[in-house]
């Protein structure tokens, strides 16, 4: 199987030494590369899910968007490139996406006081909780 360092110099000269043949790389034919080289990202061995909560909210979008609490509870359990999001129809329906290293931990995490605290102190409507997780 080729390495991805070997993928990536086989796509580069086909698109910068033959700029002719640009058309002929098909977005398929190069799916079919990376998956032939093990790289879709649910095959890597270092792969981590991406988890996006979905939640209500009643303190309001700035006071959720400025909270401190999403790194205070999550960053202990290695949880990163977290990311916010709001509905633009409706202010009060949120979401975070973010990578999780051990689900185990962060499913138990979710289950203390310092989740239910910081819910709280971010206005989370628990009871509209919705965790998804990448599969």
């Amino acid at each position: 199987m080729p390495s991805f360092e070997q993928v990536f110099r086989a796509l580069n000269e086909i698109l910068t030494v033959q700029p002719k043949r640009r058309s002929v790389v098909r977005r398929g034919w190069i799916l079919a590369l990376l998956v032939d080289a093990g790289l879709r990202r649910y095959d890597r061995e270092d792969a981590m899910p991406t988890v996006i909560g979905h939640h209500n909210i009643t303190k309001g979008t700035k006071h959720w968007l400025d909270s401190p609490k999403r790194k205070e509870l999550f960053g202990p359990l290695g949880v990163t490139n977290i990311r916010t999001f709001v509905d633009p129809q409706n202010p009060t329906r949120v979401a975070v996406l973010m990578d999780v290293p051990d689900m185990d931990a962060m499913m138990k995490a979710m289950q203390s006081k310092a989740a239910t605290d910081a819910m709280a102190f971010d206005g989370v409507v628990p009871e509209s909780l919705v965790i998804l997780v990448e599969s």
